[in-house]
């Protein structure tokens, strides 16, 4: 929702405007949120405890994958939750049908 008030406010689309509003000003120059070819060569890998490379996009497909259901109708969110560490934790959800997502850190 938020976008999409920055989005009709700034007339411009919300990845331009974080990059203008935020991520210049701060000196941000590698924080998008789409990918250039040379961006995705550089991109970490993600291993597990036993040194397996974990598959981020079948982690990420785990999203759009109903994950739980409400009392209302036609109502299903898909979730992926992570950073349980020392207190820190988490939370993305997303409502696919209506083109919805939220994240919570704390």
């Amino acid at each position: 929702m938020l976008a999409n008030i920055l989005e009709d406010v700034t007339g411009k689309s919300f990845e331009e405007s974080l990059e203008d509003r935020i991520c210049k000003p701060l000196g941000l120059t590698d924080t998008v949120m789409s990918l250039s070819d040379e961006q995705t060569e550089r991109r970490m890998v993600a291993y597990t405890k036993k040194k397996e490379p974990i598959p981020l996009l079948s982690v990420l497909q785990t999203t759009h994958q109903k994950q739980a259901n409400g009392s209302k109708k036609n109502f299903e969110m898909g979730t992926w939750t992570d950073g349980t560490t020392v207190g820190f934790h988490s939370y993305a959800g997303f409502i696919k049908k209506l083109s919805l997502g939220v994240t919570v850190l704390s």
